[in-house]
């Protein structure tokens, strides 16, 4: 469960002979044995260099590989505990974010771990504060495991927004004013599920 096998460049038909994992020969092994619940892509620039890497998460994990071909694949631990046990919730956005003042703007990836929201650009997972009571163990607002992992969420281009829902709460994420607050539906139906469109002028 913990194994990640890959094809040869640029033929996803192709999956034998050594630029593929060859049918486990050379397979990538991502920490212990614990089943891996997640991956994202995630690409920044770093001086003056663009890395394309990807995120791997555990549920309790987190990983990135690096590397253009086998020949350079790493697998770098990120943390070993900081996860993703709601894989519904992981989302890219490209929304040129400062994880702290004054720094330069990147890419960055969201995602739900079991103690609140997480969000990462490469460097240090940071987490999102606002909503942490839902997550503390010894509140009574603590959703419970079960409903983290049955959580989804997906990001609003239009607004900057992160929409989290979680059992029969949705909250949103400001990008722009760094601030939580929940949507409240009043008799309708809260979403269950949501898509990004786009049409064929790129809107």
């Amino acid at each position: 469960p913990n194994r990640i096998d890959y094809s040869s460049t640029n033929g996803s038909d192709i999956w034998n002979g050594i630029e593929t994992s060859d049918n486990g020969r050379y397979s990538l092994y991502v920490g212990g044995g614990e089943e891996l619940t997640a991956a994202v892509r995630i690409y920044n620039r770093y001086g003056a260099r663009l890395y394309d890497n990807l995120l791997i998460f555990k549920s309790n994990e987190l990983y990135m590989l690096e590397g253009d071909s086998p020949k350079d694949f790493v697998i770098k631990t990120i943390s070993e505990n900081i996860g993703c046990p709601a894989p519904y919730t992981l989302t890219s956005a490209e929304v040129g974010y400062e994880m702290i003042s004054g720094e330069l703007q990147r890419n960055i990836v969201i995602w739900l771990s079991s103690s609140g929201p997480y969000i990462f650009d490469g460097s240090t997972p940071k987490p999102i504060q606002g909503i942490e009571n839902y997550f503390d163990k010894t509140s009574n607002d603590y959703f419970g495991i079960d409903n983290i992992k049955d959580s989804f969420a997906w990001y609003d281009p239009d607004y900057a927004e992160w929409n989290l829902r979680i059992v029969d709460q949705w909250f949103v994420y400001d990008f722009l004013r760094r601030r939580w607050y929940s949507k409240d539906v009043g008799n309708g139906e809260l979403p269950q599920a949501a898509f990004q469109v786009t049409d064929t002028d790129g809107s």
